[in-house]
Order: C-alpha cells, then sequence, then structure tokens
C-alpha cells in the first residue's frame, strides 16, 4: 500500500479520464456544500469548491500518512479520520459548538479556486 500512495498522481494531478472524473467529482461535492450553505449549515462567504478541495486534501494526507505511518504508530485509522472531519466541520460551520455564530471573514483568498463549476471558464 505504501508504494501504490507515493506513487500516485493525485498530488501532482491527474490526466485524461480521471482528471475528468476528478473535476466531476469535486463538482458534486462542491454542490454538497452549496446545498448546506443554502440551508444555512456552512458558512455562506466559503468558497464551495474550495471546501471541497480542502475536504478531500485533508482525507488524502490523513490516509497517506497513516499509510507510511509518517507519525510512527499511526493506532486505528478510523478515529483519525473521524477526528479530521471534525476539525474540517467545526471550521466550516456557520454555527459553533456552543451554539454562537462562527468566525467571519468577507475578504476571500486572492489564490482561492473559482467558485464555479469546474470545468467552465
Amino acid at each position: 500500500m505504501t508504494q501504490v500512495v507515493s506513487s500516485t498522481t493525485i498530488f501532482v494531478g491527474s490526466t485524461g479520464a480521471a482528471k475528468e472524473k476528478d473535476i466531476e467529482n469535486f463538482g458534486l461535492l462542491a454542490e454538497l456544500f452549496r446545498q448546506g450553505q443554502q440551508r444555512g449549515e456552512v458558512r455562506a462567504e466559503l468558497n464551495p469548491l474550495q471546501l471541497a478541495e480542502i475536504l478531500t486534501s485533508i482525507y488524502m494526507l490523513t490516509i497517506t500518512n497513516w499509510t507510511t505511518s509518517w507519525w510512527g504508530d499511526p493506532g486505528e485509522l478510523r478515529p483519525r479520520l473521524d477526528s479530521a472531519l471534525d476539525v474540517f466541520l467545526t471550521g466550516s460551520s456557520s454555527v459553533t459548538p456552543s451554539g454562537g455564530r462562527g468566525r467571519r471573514n468577507p475578504q476571500r483568498s486572492k489564490t482561492a479556486p473559482s467558485s464555479r463549476k469546474p470545468g467552465r471558464r
């Protein structure tokens, strides 16, 4: 498994049909975040496509580090993924665990991906 993870193109970019599938999957995940924004579950000022990118990155790096024992004894994967997801969701939620509003920052990063659907210009 370590060889598979270390030789993947996930961190340098896919091409061809794999790239098209990746773009489609990012679009689907971004749509889920858009729906969460419409329901008030996800902070409206966040870019849905960037949220999809960040969530995917969190999972990929957590799995990679676990698979390669980057931190030594990695323990069980499920609790590591649950913890990473909890941190992500708490940071993107419109309501903090204490019931108050989440931190607001109206300025989006100039380097953030466009909120347009993938593949469109």
